[in-house]
């Protein structure tokens, strides 16, 4: 008899020793999913981690592939990095990281509403626990963010109401109080914007902020990528701002065609006759000085180029460093 239960034994293992077998399989899939995730190999990683997680879930291996997933920064991998982070979350409600990576791949997806629900979750759940030194660094952390997540909300809010009323004069600059606002705001925009190129609902006010802040060179390219997916997404206000960083940039050509297109559509934008007249003046002080010397007279088109850089607001900081750049170039032909 003793001789059956042992061959039994060996052919049928108890069900502890199953289980170990189990997680040992589980935790070396993770250790290799782990050791791709750290050469970068970011959809090897997610890979060996699902297999991981076929074996055997865990909050550890749901936790490791959404980090891989929020890694591989697509539209897809980031939701699967939302999903991952969720059931890690389930297996284990105390997973601080969970938070944090469910609400940063809800602020790239754009979905604000969700991150600042997270964050408030995580807020309300540690402080729950007790005092300790790490529930005080998550509660401070989360609480920060949150912070940011609701003044950007809020910002938006009113931001999309008046644009709705008086599209041509409205800038989300005008919601935020201070320069650490617009940089908190530009910053949480700019992941979401660069990652959801479709989105006019993101884009408009991030390109709107990015020209206030003066990242004329942001705005170009937002703007050139949605255009280049799909040009009739270019909204009125989209041409705007496209226009005017092409303007600040002193590209007058770029920024000429863009106020013709847009002055077809809406002659109502403020400031555009204004725009397209200083562009005029700008290529009439140019071509004037350029006459002036390639007749020789030097001190004419030196004194052409010096009256309109010394004009007092007629140009922009970067038309008049243009006409300085000219002004050197026949100085060094004189």
């Amino acid at each position: 008899v003793p001789f059956i239960i042992i061959c039994y034994l060996l052919v049928h293992p108890s069900p502890d020793n199953m289980s170990d077998d189990i997680e040992k399989q589980s935790a070396s899939l993770r250790e290799q999913g782990n050791d791709e995730y750290r050469q970068g190999k970011y959809a090897d990683a997610v890979a060996t981690y699902t297999r991981s997680i076929e074996v055997y879930p865990s909050r550890i291996t749901y936790g490791n592939r959404a980090q891989a997933n929020f890694r591989l920064n697509t539209i897809e991998s980031l939701n699967c990095c939302m999903d991952d982070s969720k059931a890690a979350m389930e297996l284990d409600p105390s997973f601080s990281k969970g938070y944090f990576r469910l609400a940063s791949a809800a602020v790239k997806l754009g979905k604000l509403t969700e991150a600042r629900e997270v964050y408030a979750n995580a807020l309300s759940h540690f402080n729950s626990l007790g005092k300790s030194d790490e529930n005080t660094a998550v509660i401070s952390q989360a609480q920060a963010a949150l912070e940011v997540v609701e003044k950007v909300e809020k910002a938006l809010e009113q931001y999309r109401k008046r644009i709705q009323k008086k599209p041509v004069d409205t800038n989300l600059t005008d919601f935020l109080k201070d320069d650490a606002d617009r940089q908190a705001t530009i910053e949480l925009l700019r992941t979401a914007a660069g990652q959801i190129t479709h989105d006019i609902e993101i884009i408009l006010p991030f390109v709107s902020l990015a020209s206030s802040m003066e990242y004329h060179d942001e705005v170009i390219a937002q703007i050139s990528c949605l255009m280049n997916s799909n040009p009739f997404r270019a909204s009125k206000e989209l041409l705007w701002y496209f226009g005017l960083a092409y303007y600040e940039l002193s590209l007058i050509d770029e920024a000429e065609d863009i106020f013709n297109r847009l002055h077809r559509v809406d002659a109502n934008y403020l400031s555009l006759e204004k725009k397209r007249r200083t562009i005029a003046s700008l290529r009439v002080v140019i071509d004037t000085a350029t006459t002036y010397s390639k007749g020789g007279k030097f001190d004419w088109a030196q004194i052409t180029l010096t009256k309109a850089i010394e004009s007092e607001g007629s140009y922009s900081k970067n038309m008049k460093l243009v006409m300085r750049t000219h002004r050197a170039i026949i100085f060094m032909y004189q």
